[in-house]
């Protein structure tokens, strides 16, 4: 397990110049400059010295080895493709097409409960990827229907159907996995906020290390969802869930558009 910083800062010569010279890359315009770097680096020290002259934000992230991930009885799902977005998406308008809303709160972001499909405006172009994320929407998981088939419906998984926006056809090539499952989290320790208008509890977002450990005894092969919310201002979301088994298979099969975090 490798912890990863992000460091953002305004635009400088000299500390761009500086950073670059240790081997690390840049990515600037004129206004923003970005940078990562692991702990372990040689130079750490140094950087974090050099950068208390400077205004700067950091995010820490964790990259977990294939080992620690192959050893873990449940993960945490990462999709990293995000593309295209729930229709209607005038105003936020797929909450009313997708989701009984008689108990969302708006200041918060939790309490939406899916009662129809996703709709989107065409087939995704899946290209070499097999998961899909849709902006707005943290907590669903898409996938190509061909590669469900193959791969995760024979581990007894069930997909609900996407439809066209304009005709609601079923559209041929994306399916949404159907995640009733919720598993309460070991979050005792844990900082949250408590919503003034709903009193809904709300944690913050896990950043970096182990996702904290599963308090149910959940079934073997498991899609599930996190009892909890996380976020922050009107952004709620429940974390997704795998048993081992259903990651192994897509590790096997080399499935592209999602990564995992180990849960302790």
């Amino acid at each position: 397990m490798k912890k990863i910083y992000r460091i953002v800062f305004n635009t400088e010569e000299t500390i761009i110049n500086y950073i670059e010279s240790i081997g690390i890359k840049v990515d600037s315009n004129e206004i923003n400059a970005v940078f990562y770097i692991e702990e372990n680096h040689e130079k750490f020290q140094d950087v974090q010295e050099k950068m208390k002259n400077y205004d700067f934000r950091v995010t820490v992230s964790t990259k977990f080895t294939k080992k620690e991930k192959d050893n873990a009885k449940y993960l945490i799902v990462k999709i990293t493709w995000v593309n295209g977005y729930p229709m209607p998406d005038d105003a936020m308008e797929y909450r009313e097409e997708t989701y009984d809303n008689s108990l969302f709160c708006l200041s918060c972001g939790a309490g939406l409960k899916q009662n129809n499909s996703f709709l989107l405006k065409g087939e995704p172009k899946w290209g070499k990827k097999d998961f899909l994320k849709l902006f707005w929407v943290e907590d669903e998981i898409f996938m190509k229907k061909s590669t469900y088939e193959t791969i995760l419906k024979p581990l007894g998984i069930n997909a609900l159907p996407v439809l066209h926006y304009k005709t609601k056809k079923v559209l041929d090539t994306v399916v949404q996995l159907e995640i009733k499952d919720k598993l309460k989290i070991d979050l005792e320790d844990y900082t949250y906020t408590k919503c003034t208008s709903c009193n809904q509890i709300k944690y913050r977002i896990i950043e970096n290390g182990f996702f904290p450990k599963i308090l149910d005894n959940p079934k073997n092969s498991l899609v599930a969802r996190t009892h909890e919310y996380f976020g922050h201002d009107a952004l709620a979301f429940n974390y997704l869930i795998f048993s081992h088994d259903i990651y192994k298979a897509i590790i096997e099969n080399k499935l592209k558009g999602i990564d995992f975090i180990p849960v302790e």
